[in-house]
């Protein structure tokens, strides 16, 4: 069997700076890394992912039809579990109607090729802009975190800031393809993890942005190591924290090329600030005091909740 016309163009997605695409975008049959990966990774992972981390969503309803642009802000480390979540959610909701592609980092699509493997399956691709527009255009849905490595570690008390670090280029992207954006607002996974300092300085000495294309190295308090570097040096386990993720309204072309670019960029930042803040305002202190809730909630209902 000869892979079809759409798993050619899905190859050259994936395809690395040479060409050579991932074994998982050539399987004949296109899509079998949608139809596979998130639904297999539900079975086995979001049961206890959901269960975990107490996680909601809302507003996944009011996605319009067609091509679109999410954009979010970004958060627990190396884990991005915002990101997870959130594509089983979106599967959940569309079944195989609807893909949901995600704007990867380097790190995750060069460097090690077990992670892209799995990346790849669940419809993570290389973040550039050739690829963003060309499935804008071929009318996928697209998410984006424009704040990257510099947002998902910024400082703890800092976690409920919306910091995209002055990039605007899914602004250029919007208005080059006329997509309308939909910002999504994600609440607590920034404690997850408690982030002491981002490390610019030291990535810097360390020219991690030559080699990585990394602006930090984080230094954290993590469990159960006490002290974790770089965000990998050693891994943190993730805490408990209960996670909400909010899909905003959609903000339209008129909206989106109204003005300049910095002010298109002001108004998704002030809309996702704005649901952060309301999000924050209705949580107590982070991570213990939910637990123990939690955990006394569970304990008296008899055992983890069905989801």
């Amino acid at each position: 069997m000869q892979p079809s016309e759409s798993s050619i163009q899905h190859a050259s997605l994936l395809s690395g700076p040479g060409g050579t695409a991932t074994q998982a975008s050539l399987l004949p049959g296109f899509p079998p890394p949608f139809i596979d990966g998130p639904g297999a990774m539900d079975r086995r992972f979001g049961r206890f992912l959901r269960w975990f981390f107490r996680w909601d969503i809302s507003g996944l309803d009011r996605v319009p039809q067609g091509p679109l642009l999410l954009v979010g802000n970004h958060s627990g480390g190396i884990w991005f579990v915002d990101a997870i979540l959130l594509l089983l959610a979106w599967r959940r909701q569309f079944g195989g109607r609807r893909r949901l592609f995600f704007l990867a980092h380097d790190m995750l699509m060069d460097r090690l090729g077990w992670v892209e493997r799995i990346c790849t399956s669940l419809d993570f691709v290389r973040a550039t802009p050739e690829n963003a527009r060309r499935l804008l255009e071929q009318g996928e849905a697209v998410m984006v975190f424009p704040g990257g490595d510099w947002e998902t570690y910024r400082p703890w008390w800092r976690r409920n800031q919306i910091d995209f670090g002055g990039r605007r280029g899914y602004v250029r992207l919007a208005r080059a393809t006329g997509v309308p954006i939909v910002p999504v607002a994600h609440i607590g996974a920034q404690e997850t993890t408690l982030v002491l300092c981002r490390g610019a300085l030291l990535a810097r000495w360390l020219r991690l942005s030559r080699w990585f294309r990394a602006r930090v190295f984080p230094v954290a308090l993590c469990f159960p190591w006490g002290i974790s570097l770089g965000g990998v040096l050693p891994p943190p386990l993730p805490l408990p924290s209960q996670l909400t993720t909010w899909v905003l309204p959609p903000l339209g072309p008129e909206k989106i090329c109204r003005g300049d670019e910095a002010q298109a960029a002001s108004l998704v930042e002030g809309e996702l600030q704005a649901a952060m803040d309301l999000l924050a305002a209705q949580r107590r202190l982070p991570i213990v005091p939910d637990l123990v809730d939690w955990l006394f909630k569970r304990s008296s209902e008899g055992g983890a909740p069905s989801l």
